[in-house]
């Protein structure tokens, strides 16, 4: 009788034993199973924020990219039919939304630095007309400009104001005021030709005087409330850019005669720092490769070399520079073409090329087409 009990005993306890296995053993599968569901959807999600889709032609032929509406959309203008349109297009989704359109050529889209406001230029032989839209396309201005071509620079402090230049087919010009807010376009003689906004009354330009040698010049400034006009301390240079961020110069080098030296200066135009590198002579002149500045980065392409911009055909290394400290960052390993660039808000992407028809990635240097076309 005991030999039974502890028989049956030791096949209770076995039993428990290989049932408490099973439960381990089911609620562990349990934990996998979720484990790898998370896994792959995160793997999933990843590839989707990754994901790029570019632009198909369901909205008619694209012209081109016209620049950044936000950090994850961009606006282009195709024509279908007899009709320019404007659209918003979402990089990660791939859905577009109609902005404008009109039977007139779209010549020029200016997106304003805060992306609340567009600026579109058309021209027919009528003559050019402006027409500015809010994110959501809705008509703040519109105006007629008697024009052959036009140029527009925002003011990044207002986000409200404009200097527009209007030319003729002699290159005579035409400098105005727009003021978006108070639907006004007033004619400022004073202002010249290629000005850039240094603060919210202050327009700067390079006063170019035949007598400067080195095609260099002094920077004038002249303020839109007081109409008074000055020649700035600051070396001369033979090109310069102002952002909200940061202004740049860019001049020779002193002690390396065939180097470009771009000083970086704040909006009180005390000195960050200055970077030197390779430049290339263009005619008479000094060539400037395209750069733009976002979140405190300064983008260009620097060459290989110095030489002819005619002859030269070594490529170009597409990198960053922290303008507080001149830190500088190779975009990519593969060498590109001196070709218009647009940074998003974030400073992850890159549009890039004569139409911003491809996309840089900036953290990693692969470059795509946003056109569905050319990746067929």
């Amino acid at each position: 009788m005991s030999c039974l009990i502890r028989g049956k005993s030791a096949y209770l306890v076995l039993l428990c034993f290989l049932l408490t296995l099973a439960v381990v053993g089911c609620t562990d599968k349990q934990k996998n199973i979720k484990n790898n569901k998370k896994e792959k959807d995160a793997v999933s999600e990843g590839k989707t924020k990754n994901t790029i889709f570019p632009i198909n032609n369901k909205n008619g032929d694209l012209i081109q990219v016209a620049g950044w509406l936000s950090r994850e959309s961009i606006a282009y203008i195709a024509k279908k039919g007899k009709v320019y349109q404007l659209y918003e297009h979402q990089l990660l989704t791939g859905k577009d939304k109609l902005l404008y359109q009109g039977d007139k050529e779209i010549v020029t889209v200016e997106i304003s630095p805060d992306l609340q406001k567009t600026l579109i230029y058309t021209n027919s032989l009528e003559g050019g007309e402006i027409t500015i839209i809010d994110s959501s396309g809705n008509t703040l201005y519109t105006n007629s400009l008697a024009s052959f071509e036009a140029e527009f620079v925002w003011n990044p402090f207002t986000n409200n104001e404009l200097v527009v230049t209007t030319f003729k087919e002699d290159w005579s010009s035409n400098v105005f005021l727009l003021k978006v807010n108070e639907q006004k376009l007033i004619e400022e003689a004073a202002i010249k030709p290629f000005s850039q906004w240094l603060n919210k009354e202050e327009l700067a330009y390079i006063n170019w005087q035949e007598q400067d040698s080195e095609f260099q010049s002094p920077l004038q400034t002249i303020n839109l409330q007081t109409k008074v006009e000055s020649v700035h301390s600051l070396p001369k240079s033979y090109s310069f850019y102002a952002a909200k961020e940061a202004i740049v110069t860019i001049s020779t080098d002193d002690e390396k005669r065939e180097q470009a030296l771009y000083t970086f200066y704040n909006q009180h135009f005390q000195k960050y720092t200055t970077v030197s590198m390779p430049r290339l002579a263009k005619f008479n002149d000094w060539f400037v490769p395209y750069f733009a500045i976002n979140n405190d980065k300064f983008y260009t392409f620097v060459p290989k070399e110095n030489g002819d911009i005619e002859t030269y055909n070594k490529g170009f290394s597409f990198v960053s520079f922290d303008i507080k400290n001149g830190l500088q960052k190779n975009i990519g390993k593969q060498l590109l073409e001196n070709e218009p660039i647009s940074l998003s808000p974030n400073g992850q992407w890159c549009l890039y090329g004569y139409y911003f028809e491809k996309l840089v990635n900036v953290d990693t240097g692969e470059i795509q087409s946003l056109s569905a076309k050319s990746n067929e």
